[in-house]
C-alpha cells in the first residue's frame, strides 16, 4: 500500500478539486486548513470537515454541516447523511491492530462521491435539504436513546 506523499489533509483534498467542483461548481467551495490532520470544505449548503487520525486507526472520519437549518439539527456524520438517500457505507478494512488498511486520499475520494449523491439527491433544494437535516438528527437522538439505554420509547 503506499501512502500520499503529502502530510496534509488540505493538500490531498486540493487534489480532487476536479470531484469538488462537480459536486459544488467552480470556484463555489473553500478549503479551509485547520492543521495537518483537519480541513473544511465550505460550500453555501454544507460544510464537509474531514478529520484524519493519524496516530490511532489512520481513518478519516467526515462531518457535514448543513447551512441554513437550525443549529441543533445542522450536523451530521456523513454515514447518516447517506442513510437518509439510501446508501450505506460499509466499514474499512483494518488490519489485526484495527489499523485501516486504505489511504486516506481513497478514502477522501469515497467520502467526496458519497457527498456528490448527496448534493444530487438531498441538497438540491431548501426543503429536501430540510429533511436531511432533520432526519440526521432524528437518527442521532435515537441512536442515543439506544446506546444509553433511555428514552420513553424503550421502556
Amino acid at each position: 500500500m503506499s501512502w500520499p506523499s503529502s502530510n496534509r489533509i488540505s493538500d490531498l483534498l486540493g487534489s480532487e478539486r476536479p470531484l469538488l467542483d462537480e459536486i459544488f461548481g467552480r470556484g463555489k467551495y473553500e478549503i479551509d486548513d485547520v492543521d495537518p490532520d483537519v480541513s473544511i470544505v465550505r460550500s453555501a449548503v454544507i460544510e464537509l470537515k474531514f478529520g484524519f487520525d493519524r496516530h490511532r486507526a489512520r481513518d478519516i472520519v467526515t462531518t457535514v454541516t448543513i447551512v441554513g437549518v437550525p443549529q441543533e439539527i445542522s450536523l451530521n456524520s456523513l454515514d447518516v447523511l447517506a442513510r437518509f438517500i439510501g446508501e450505506d457505507i460499509p466499514p474499512l478494512p483494518t488490519n489485526a491492530n484495527g489499523v485501516v488498511s486504505v489511504p486516506p486520499d481513497e478514502q477522501i475520494r469515497k467520502h467526496l462521491r458519497c457527498v456528490l449523491r448527496l448534493a444530487e439527491d438531498a441538497f438540491t433544494d431548501p426543503q429536501k435539504t430540510r429533511d436531511a437535516a432533520i432526519f440526521g438528527a432524528g437518527y442521532n437522538a435515537a441512536y442515543n436513546d439506544w446506546a444509553s439505554g433511555k428514552g420513553s420509547w424503550l421502556t
